[in-house]
């Protein structure tokens, strides 16, 4: 009889063990409206993640997310994607400046990618580009939901506004070629007072950078310098082989500019491929908002991708993509040495149906530049 009550004791501990267990695989996900109407507590299973709830409302604020900290910095942005491995208390930002939503803009997407807050009347800056990874490329932002009026970086916007990404179903991949990869042989630049030669045309984690500059770079580094006086230009060139033919092929450059907002058009910058010029659209390369030389603050505005508006061929086997800066009147107009002037490179990259490869000359660049 002892024994049998010894069993049955044993059961009951057992039950009472993984009952707790059980109890033990839940958390809850608070949250705190600040002022905003109320949204209910959720129970979610470890490892789980939390159903984004519906925007909170306030009188006269615009809502701005949900944070993990009291704090409302960008950094305390919570992502609902992430799994919940304890109970949490996330907290509703709140602005009296005008936000820009960006919209994943497909079915099934979260409720959105992500907001940014911005000065009535400014210029609006985009985050970085979405990835769904399934099978579809990110096309840029676009003001309504059918992707008909492309965002403008260089707009300036009045009020809360929203964008949406636009997604296309392609068989292509994309290739990041990085210009600091580029035969820089014998290629001469200038700066404010002395002439830059090859390598050290090469800037970037061993430089004086802004953190933000800094982790925008794909590879840590990009070609600076990149200006001329000579009428043949300056150019940077990407042999690439290709393992098949392809059209419609696109090009996006990831710039950035130490001389304030600079809008480029093939009057100042060609881009050939295999020695024909894309006829593209301007592309305008955000900067600070300069008027003069006395203004200048160096690179202080990250890196961003720039797809051109042309698209062009690719044949089987060696094709040649060249980016020429030709003297032009980008500068300052109140300081002769930079008058003419150029974006920073740090890469193209090429999307494709072919299969795209290089021979990247950056070990050898990095050796010869001293660099870590």
């Amino acid at each position: 009889m002892k024994k049998v009550i010894a069993v049955a004791g044993l059961v009951l501990v057992l039950a009472f063990t993984a009952l707790t267990a059980c109890a033990e695989q839940s958390y809850t996900v608070s949250f705190q409206s600040n002022g905003g109407t109320e949204i209910a507590t959720q129970l979610v299973e470890a490892g789980g993640v939390a159903s984004e709830p519906k925007e909170p409302e306030r009188d006269g604020f615009e809502f701005s997310g949900w944070y993990t900290q009291e704090e409302f910095g960008e950094e305390y942005l919570y992502d609902f994607t992430e799994p919940v491995t304890e109970n949490i208390t996330l907290y509703a930002g709140w602005t009296s400046d005008p936000v820009a939503t960006f919209y994943w803009n497909y079915d099934g997407a979260p409720e959105f990618y992500s907001k940014v807050i911005f000065k009535d009347g400014g210029r609006i800056v985009a985050p970085a580009d979405p990835d769904r990874g399934d099978g579809y490329s990110f096309d840029g932002w676009y003001a309504d939901e059918d992707c008909t009026v492309m965002f403008d970086p260089a707009a300036n916007y009045s009020g809360s506004r929203s964008f949406y990404a636009k997604w296309t179903k392609q068989p292509v991949a994309t290739y990041t070629f990085e210009a600091e990869g580029c035969d820089l042989t014998g290629l001469t630049s200038f700066g404010y007072s002395v002439n830059v030669s090859e390598t050290d045309m090469i800037l970037g984690s061993s430089n004086a950078l802004p953190e933000n500059v800094k982790s925008s770079l794909s590879n840590g580094y990009f070609i600076g310098y990149f200006q001329t006086k000579n009428e043949d230009g300056l150019t940077l060139k990407f042999p690439i082989d290709a393992d098949k033919a392809s059209t419609g092929n696109r090009i996006s450059l990831r710039l950035g500019t130490e001389y304030g907002t600079l809008t480029i058009s093939p009057e100042e910058m060609d881009v050939k491929v295999n020695g024909t010029a894309l006829d593209y659209e301007p592309i305008t390369v955000i900067g600070e908002n300069l008027t003069s030389v006395t203004q200048y603050k160096g690179y202080t505005v990250p890196f961003n991708d720039y797809t051109l508006s042309s698209t062009f061929d690719l044949k089987a086997g060696e094709n040649l993509i060249e980016l020429t800066i030709k003297v032009n009147d980008l500068g300052f107009a109140d300081e002769p040495m930079l008058s003419s002037v150029g974006p920073g490179v740090d890469c193209i990259k090429v999307r494709s149906e072919s299969a795209l490869t290089w021979e990247s000359m950056w070990e050898d660049n990095k050796l010869s530049a001293g660099l870590e």
